[in-house]
């Protein structure tokens, strides 16, 4: 083999190297790609959502001051507690109808719309 011809393939080989390694580079860019992709389609999207038919709020005795939740017929009803847990204040829908209720100390209905 002459110079010439050694020389040729020389540069072939170091063309062929640089093809290769920009293969390489393409993959891994590819495989960083894909990868992020999958992460990002794994990432919760949007808040996330607590589902419960009621939450109570309590303070540190264990005494309900307010709750939220669905009542025996399915209705949403607001309640707010006095300091010994009885509830004084309920809001709710009821038949397609706003209600609001408002409990005297004795216990009994002071006001209620409608």
């Amino acid at each position: 083999m002459g110079a010439p011809m050694a020389d040729a393939v020389t540069e072939r080989l170091d063309r062929l190297e640089r093809q290769v390694r920009l293969w390489e580079m393409f993959g891994a860019l590819a495989a960083f790609a894909a990868i992020a992709l999958l992460l990002a389609g794994l990432a919760p999207s949007g808040p996330p959502t607590v589902a419960a038919q009621r939450f109570v709020v309590v303070d540190s005795k264990g005494t309900a001051h307010a709750s939220f939740g669905l009542a025996g017929d399915g209705s949403a009803v607001l309640g707010l507690n006095d300091e010994d847990g009885i509830t004084r204040v309920m809001i709710g829908v009821r038949d397609g109808q706003p209600r609001v209720t408002l409990t005297s100390s004795d216990g009994k209905v002071s006001w209620r719309a409608p």
